[in-house]
């Protein structure tokens, strides 16, 4: 018998000019934040343009690596700043209302991996089945000025931070923008207000 890898969930990844990633930690650890279920979370939008240029052609990149049709975009709808302080962690969660979500690492925490999860749906809405592993899990350990681009579906989190050093994250939310069509021209348009036009109007 021979196993066929079948389900393979992409997740992009992006490096950032290093002038860029230092002035957005620097805007970062001066912003006020609150509490988050296990860590904190900085307090309305985080708005830095040209950073979120940058996001905007990686998303562009991800668009024209899967040749999706040029009237779709996918604007980014929200943007926020995470701050995890020693023996915090991210709690286990997706991004509901998002198509493509994203993490860009400003600081390099040995030890805090981010950890998707996806569920086995066999074993776990029927009984009896044992068919594979109960979860899939995969990580990505953080790299300064790194960006990774993911599914808005995808189960993740961080585990305890054992470090000293606090750990930065910028974390988006991208939906799609565009007239969505099929063979027999049913069609749905989709208007989505980004964070250029809440900011820069």
């Amino acid at each position: 018998m021979q196993f066929v890898e079948v389900f393979k969930f992409p997740i992009y990844s992006f490096t950032c000019d290093e002038k860029i990633t230092n002035e957005v930690l620097s805007e970062v650890e001066k912003l006020d934040y609150r509490a988050n279920v296990s860590n904190q979370v900085s307090i309305g939008d985080f708005y830095h343009k040209e950073l979120i240029c940058w996001f905007d052609q990686c998303l562009n990149e991800i668009k024209t690596a899967n040749q999706i049709d040029s009237n779709i975009d996918f604007p980014i709808t929200g943007c926020w700043a995470n701050k995890t302080a020693k023996l915090m962690k991210h709690h286990a969660h997706s991004h509901p209302n998002s198509f493509l979500s994203g993490i860009f690492y400003l600081t390099e925490n040995t030890g805090s991996e981010t950890v998707f999860v996806l569920e086995n749906f066999l074993n776990k809405h029927y009984s009896g089945f044992n068919i594979g592993p109960e979860v899939i899990t995969g990580s990505v350990a953080p790299t300064k000025g790194t960006l990774i681009v993911f599914p808005s579906y995808l189960t993740h989190s961080v585990n305890v931070l054992k470090s000293n050093e606090f750990r930065y994250t910028i974390a988006f939310n991208a939906f799609i923008q565009g007239t969505l069509s099929t063979k027999n021209t049913t069609q749905l348009t989709l208007k989505t207000t980004s964070l250029h036009e809440k900011y820069e109007t």
